[in-house]
């Protein structure tokens, strides 16, 4: 799975991304909490929009020491164009990947 950098603070805001069909949105974070939270996000599609679920993957999943690898499931068929992040204080996005639909997920993930 490859990882695109970026520093965006997890503050509410309106992030644009390429619009596709995705299974996954992948995000890298520094200074989430490891385990015991999740956080809604709104998914905003060509037409409409949705909440999904934030949430931490196994923290041996990240790569990198201070970071926690999270991921949101995209169910809706349909171009994703956008995400609403959620407050989650001292939080920043380091990087993230979008796993089209395409893509076995658990082959991505290393699993398979």
């Amino acid at each position: 799975m490859g990882f695109t950098a970026c520093d965006l603070p997890l503050a509410g805001q309106h992030w644009e991304i390429p619009p596709g069909r995705y299974d996954w949105v992948c995000l890298l974070l520094e200074g989430a909490p490891r385990t015991g939270w999740e956080e809604t996000v709104w998914l905003h599609y060509r037409g409409g929009a949705d909440p999904e679920f934030l949430r931490p993957l196994p923290e041996e999943s990240a790569d990198r020491p201070g970071t926690v690898l999270a991921r949101i499931g995209v169910a809706r068929r349909d171009d994703l164009t956008a995400l609403v992040l959620p407050v989650l204080a001292d939080a920043r996005v380091v990087a993230f990947a979008l796993l089209e639909s395409s893509v076995d997920v658990r082959r991505a993930e290393g699993v398979a």
